[in-house]
């Protein structure tokens, strides 16, 4: 009796590792593929933290003024236009945001009105991911996760291999996420002279999951 108690105990432990979330981290180079059948964690946690999915649900639904907000941005650098005009499969119904200031760095939200579209350009920008990305060659950190309705890709290092973020930053030094949430696709990445420092610190400034784990 007292084997089978420990046998079951064993498969339990096992089973409650199996199943961890997007939320848990390591200290170096991380690749994380949470199945879809992980439980996905919708509600603020005990501490009253927002999750990373509630964070970029409620970026898309505020984008501009929670930008101008947290970032000191000028209100008239956060510009918009109709998505259905852009040029061919890059068209969808909804609205979508970008940051026009040149100082800062590249920070696009895609907004869906059909969220299986936003879902849909994740999961092909994941996969994309997955299948390009060389740890063996990647100096950094980095977060990987796609949960059934939300997932992030944060990478901070140098020759990781992946276009996700450009071709040009597949080897050099970048520091960028693409995230998503329910409707919502948001693109942070640098641009022109912009530093990987400051896009670490839009990043960290919106609450968002970065490449070390933090705000997750």
């Amino acid at each position: 009796m007292k084997k089978n108690r420990m046998i079951l105990l064993v498969l339990a432990l096992a089973t409650s590792i199996a199943f961890s979330g997007c939320g848990e981290t390591e200290s170096s180079k991380k690749r994380k593929i949470v199945s879809d059948e992980t439980p996905d964690i919708t509600s603020r946690d005990e501490s009253g933290v927002s999750t990373p999915k509630e964070i970029i649900t409620e970026l898309g639904a505020g984008f501009q003024e929670t930008v101008v907000s947290k970032l000191s941005i000028d209100s008239a650098d956060i510009k918009s236009l109709d998505p259905s005009t852009m040029p061919n499969a890059n068209a969808y119904e909804g609205e979508y945001f970008y940051c026009a200031n040149s100082d800062e760095p590249q920070i696009e939200c895609f907004v869906y009105d059909d969220a299986q579209q936003a879902r849909s350009y994740f999961v092909d920008s994941y996969n994309k991911f997955n299948k390009s990305f060389h740890p063996e060659n990647f100096e950094g950190q980095y977060q990987a996760c796609l949960e059934e309705d939300h997932g992030y890709i944060v990478i901070d290092g140098s020759n990781s291999g992946t276009t996700v973020f450009g071709d040009r930053h597949a080897t050099s030094e970048v520091y960028a996420g693409l995230y998503y949430a329910d409707n919502t696709v948001i693109l942070i990445m640098p641009k022109n002279d912009v530093t990987n420092d400051r896009v670490k610190e839009v990043i960290s400034l919106l609450g968002l999951p970065m490449a070390d784990g933090n705000n997750t």
